[in-house]
């Protein structure tokens, strides 16, 4: 559902909700109307065009038909900017979780999901906090996860085995040659150790057993420590609803700065993995893929003994991808 208004239609609404509008900076997107409230709408006096043209149901979506779609168009040649409604009134937080009873937070450990963990500290008696263990964690991680613990009330450990998924699929790797898939290994055609790409790995060892169990407790908003300005995000945005659930980012706009600076407000020093230059703290210790991330030299300098196992799993995956690489550079190069 779109809402699309002028700044005076916007301001107008939130003159009636006796709020402030904010400067857009995105077209909204959040899944709730914010002057709609308990069936019915709060600034109907002062409701925009769009609302005026078209039957706003009790699901909050537009009833359409033939006449509305000819509105639509009048709509869309309007000569002011115009921008989602909740664009100019985000909803805030607070009334994001009063719309939900099961509310999760994911939580991993890293600074950005902390960020989330510590500026939601007032709402902590209506949230869940989830934690994935899939058993290779750093010792670095298990300790924050330790520390935050001590002032969550609703503390969920979900268990997986990244070690039964690499044993299944291989080992994780940014590069995986057609004889070391799990298909190839099945038709019996696996000419090199068993890999899975990165991405697979991650998916198989943390994020479906936790999501899987964040259905089965009937959650209905989920809380991730997404940001914008992530290399790597998810492509779930803020506001949307995905299989039933709505998915809230508070720290979305924040940078990597403003979340260290928060964490250390909040007496957590910042971890040893970005004082290294890491971007992100990694989920397991010898994970043998992203290697974009810097974790095999702070593994090298740390964990020597890890590294050993590390080393181990790069070198069989360098092996594996020599022969391919020598083929590709021949049909580039001839």
């Amino acid at each position: 559902m779109i809402l699309p208004v002028t700044e005076v239609e916007a301001r107008a609404v939130a003159k009636a909700l006796g709020r402030e509008v904010v400067t857009p900076v995105k077209q909204g997107g959040q899944s709730h109307c914010p002057a709609y409230s308990n069936g019915s709408c709060m600034a109907y006096e002062a409701r925009p065009q769009v609302c005026r043209d078209f039957q706003c149901n009790g699901k909050e979506h537009f009833t359409h038909s033939k006449e509305s779609f000819a509105k639509m168009v009048d709509l869309s040649k309007r000569i002011d900017p115009v921008f989602d409604l909740r664009a100019f009134l985000p909803e805030t937080v607070k009334s994001i979780l009063n719309r939900h009873t099961r509310i999760a937070l994911n939580f991993s450990g890293g600074k950005d999901s902390l960020a989330c963990l510590l500026l939601l500290r007032p709402f902590l008696e209506k949230i869940t906090v989830y934690w994935l263990n899939a058993g290779d964690g750093f010792p670095e991680t298990l300790e924050i996860i330790k520390q935050a613990k001590k002032f969550i009330p609703h503390f969920v450990e979900v268990s997986s085995s990244v070690f039964d998924v690499v044993q299944n699929y291989g080992i994780p790797s940014d590069l995986v040659p057609y004889g070391s898939t799990a298909h190839a290994h099945a038709l019996n055609a696996g000419v090199s150790p068993l890999m899975q790409d990165r991405v697979a790995c991650c998916y198989r060892s943390i994020m479906e057993p936790m999501y899987r169990r964040m259905k089965q407790d009937g959650i209905t908003l989920i809380i991730r420590g997404q940001k914008n300005s992530d290399e790597h995000k998810g492509a779930i945005s803020s506001g949307q609803i995905i299989d039933g659930i709505e998915f809230l980012h508070p720290v979305e706009f924040w940078t990597q700065f403003e979340v260290i600076a928060f964490i250390k407000k909040h007496g957590f020093a910042e971890q040893d993995y970005y004082t290294q230059g890491m971007a992100h703290a990694p989920e397991c210790m010898t994970c043998s893929a992203w290697w974009d991330d810097g974790h095999g030299k702070y593994l090298e300098t740390k964990y020597p003994e890890k590294h050993k196992e590390y080393k181990k799993r790069i070198e069989m995956i360098n092996g594996a991808v020599s022969a391919p690489m020598q083929n590709l550079k021949k049909e580039l190069y001839g």
